[in-house]
């Protein structure tokens, strides 16, 4: 083992994996240098040039850090993802932490917890993003009132779709609308010259 090994296994760093793959003798499974399993000592580590020469050694993957999956970015980015997914999925519903942990299967504070550490953002302002984005797409394209988009995505009164519109675009949604249609004209001005 180099001294560049030890510490990228020592900081568990992600730029690592993939150049090369670790095991503790005495142990039963190899693991990418990001594994965020408990540290090893250094004197305990077996150093392995492929998955096929730790798998020939007799060690199977990690099912933390799944090393034979090179695409799969961890358990914690999963949940993250899984919870994306979900609030997609459930765009119009009402928001209930304890309803998508047990749906991802996990408990409530780690999921909040996780996401945050994981998309810099809360599940509520991710939530909140898919359906203003989905309000962004409805402002340009229907003719349906402020009001009926509210509704449309669930929110409980226009007032609080217009508030919270406006904190994450920075305008109304009316001011948004005649952004984007005074947009369209000009660029349709534009391409008639």
């Amino acid at each position: 083992m180099t001294q560049e090994q030890w510490k990228a296994i020592a900081a568990k760093d992600r730029k690592a994996d993939g150049q090369f793959w670790y095991a503790l003798q005495g142990g039963r499974t190899f693991c990418r240098p990001s594994c965020r399993t408990k540290s090893p000592r250094a004197e305990q580590i077996l150093i392995f040039s492929s998955c096929q020469e730790a798998v020939r050694a007799g060690y199977r993957p990690c099912r933390v850090c799944r090393p034979d999956q090179m695409d799969w970015r961890g358990s914690r980015t999963e949940i993250a993802h899984r919870a994306k997914n979900y609030m997609e999925d459930h765009m119009l519903e009402k928001f209930s932490l304890q309803t998508m942990a047990d749906a991802l299967h996990t408990d409530g504070s780690y999921l909040l917890k996780i996401f945050h550490e994981e998309t810099g953002h809360t599940l509520l302002w991710f939530h909140r993003e898919i359906r203003i984005r989905e309000a962004c797409e409805m402002l340009e394209n229907t003719d349906a009132s402020v009001a009926e988009i509210a509704s449309m995505l669930g929110f409980s009164t226009p007032a609080l779709f217009s508030r919270v519109f406006a904190q994450m675009r920075g305008v109304s949604p009316r001011a948004y609308r005649k952004k984007h249609a005074e947009s369209e004209n000009s660029d349709q001005e534009a391409f008639i010259l």
